[in-house]
């Protein structure tokens, strides 16, 4: 198919990027240069200048040198949104070492999986979450040295905005453990002549897969640059002071992306979020005139049906984008009476560094996920015979090829082999475009369950739920959902003289895995329906569900 999406394609963008050579951190560095004295976070109240950032990223990537990280090491980050986060990744980015997000949600089990999946060198954690890694590092694994992180170093003296109560624990410093305050201002020795390339992988994105448990998607230092490039192309204008809010999940490719490396890359501000607070999200819209914003359409859900919203001032806000799930048009419509902005969706996943396809700025079509970005061909494939490509209107499997594109999975060159087809990345995912090349979702071939906004793998749940002692068989399916697009519902038979309730299994289950991973509709059964082989039928037990 011939690419129709140029036949819209936005007035005075170029269809193709000059991406450069210079990696993310040599961006910053040159930022650093041209505007030292410019504000790179802003953090309730505290200030991180381009060249105090630049100092601490160098002096973080040197001392990461001295305790032995080489290129191509792995380095865990277990932090929330911070100003610790930027400067632990860029300086991983810096001297060729991989990065490994991990999601502070997660529970020792999920923590354990992909500590022993990535084996990193070095932990980069919040202190008060200290206790997760070490419930775990005598028996699963032990990481050689431990960064810890305190928000009481990070937060400032007078706060501009209200800080949470959660955020206000007085800093623990574990005996086995690194103040980081005292690692990134300690004298280390000079990095290496030696930088990182653009052809390094940069980052392992965790991400569930067709086994259920969740994979190492290798993202490269040219993966993230060029998402960068063509993100800050795509979204931004050149009025203004380019600031950005910052309140998805650093740790989540959508908001790494999106929330830190475009800001950073266009020299911009980043007004970070730790939590997410309607209240203080607006009050850091309006204090901070903020311009840019990548949400979901959970949180923007919550915006239009705040409480007296409509009294706020939220029409500093220029471009405001969101993935994760559809927006219902009424919401779309109340969006742009409350901002003067229209909310514009997009389409990615972490095997393609974030967005692969957006709605243009100025222009889109309600329903639609837009089309494909800079140096992108996406292309629909026949469920049946996947080596033919669909015409307009026909719905088959999506499939990109891109400078967005992973270079595989980590460690499992089977699963690299199988997702993809003549260069092409197989997302799973169904949809069609239109006659204009604008494409829309249809659903999933794959199983995952989109929870506001994270990916959740059945699978990956039920392996939790069986340890419970109560549960006999699990069956988990998404069901929809107003407000956070799918919830997540299990069907459980329970073991024979059990009397557990279905609130002991949700507040078990709420122990067990991350917040937004955890089924909050429980439905018994005597038994699960089965194939003839049985194997449980997880489609009809959906099916049921949704009906």
């Amino acid at each position: 198919m011939s690419k129709l999406w140029y036949n819209v394609w936005p007035s005075g963008l170029p269809k193709t990027l000059v991406y450069g050579e210079k990696t993310l951190p040599e961006v910053v560095e040159e930022w650093a240069q041209k505007q030292p004295e410019r504000c790179a976070i802003q953090f309730y109240g505290k200030s991180t200048s381009y060249g105090k950032l630049n100092q601490q990223i160098t002096s973080f990537a040197s001392g990461l040198v001295e305790l032995g990280v080489k290129a191509g090491d792995r380095v865990g980050i277990f932090l929330p949104n911070c100003p610790a986060f930027v400067v632990a990744y860029y300086a991983i980015l810096k001297m060729g070492a991989i990065v490994v997000p991990i999601n502070p949600m997660n529970k020792s089990m999920e923590l354990a999986y992909q500590l022993q999946d990535s084996t990193p060198k070095v932990l980069v954690l919040l202190d008060v979450m200290y206790p997760l890694y070490g419930a775990i590092k005598d028996h699963v694994i032990s990481i050689p040295h431990v960064i810890s992180v305190s928000l009481q170093d990070e937060l400032p003296t007078e706060s501009t905005l209200p800080i949470h109560p959660t955020m206000t624990t007085p800093k623990q410093t574990p005996a086995d453990t690194l103040d980081y305050t005292v690692f990134v201002t300690q004298p280390h020795q000079p990095l290496p002549d030696s930088k990182a390339t653009l052809d390094q992988i940069a980052v392992l994105q965790y991400t569930s897969g067709t086994t259920g448990n969740p994979k190492g998607a290798m993202l490269t230092q040219f993966n993230m640059l060029a998402n960068a490039v063509g993100g800050a192309q795509w979204f931004l204008s050149d009025e203004g002071d380019n600031i950005h809010l910052c309140n998805l999940p650093l740790f989540h490719i959508t908001g790494m992306v999106n929330s830190m490396n475009v800001p950073l890359y266009s020299g911009g501000t980043i007004v970070m979020m730790t939590r997410f607070d309607m209240e203080v999200m607006i009050q850091a819209i309006e204090w901070y005139q903020c311009e840019y914003w990548v949400g979901t359409a959970t949180m923007n859900i919550a915006v239009v049906n705040y409480p007296g919203i409509e009294n706020r001032k939220l029409t500093s806000l220029k471009s405001v984008f969101s993935g994760g799930a559809p927006i219902p048009l009424e919401i779309l419509q109340k969006f742009k009476e409350l901002t003067c902005c229209e909310l514009l969706e997009g389409y990615g996943l972490s095997e393609t560094t974030a967005q692969a396809t957006t709605n243009p700025r100025g222009g889109g079509k309600i329903g639609s996920v837009g089309i494909p970005l800079f140096d992108t061909d996406v292309r629909i494939l026949s469920i049946e015979d996947p080596t033919k490509e669909l015409v307009p209107g026909e719905i088959g499997e999506v499939a990109i090829k891109g400078p967005m594109v992973m270079a595989g999975y980590w460690n499992r060159s089977e699963d690299t082999k199988h997702s993809f087809m003549d260069g092409y990345l197989l997302t799973g995912d169904l949809g069609y475009f239109d006659q204009d090349g604008y494409l829309f979702i249809s659903g999933r071939k794959k199983e995952l369950i989109k929870a506001s906004g994270f990916s959740v793998f059945p699978t990956e749940v039920e392996g939790y739920l069986y340890t419970h002692p109560a549960v006999k068989e699990a069956c988990v399916v998404g069901v929809p959902d107003p407000y956070r697009g799918e919830e997540i519902k299990a069907y459980i038979v329970r073991k024979e003289g059990s009397e557990v309730t279905k609130q002991e299994i949700v507040a078990w289950a709420k122990e067990h895995m991350a917040d937004y991973k955890y089924p909050r509709i429980i439905e018994f059964r005597d038994e699960l329906p089965k194939t003839g082989s049985g194997k449980i039928l997880r489609r009809v037990l959906a099916e049921e569900a949704k009906a």
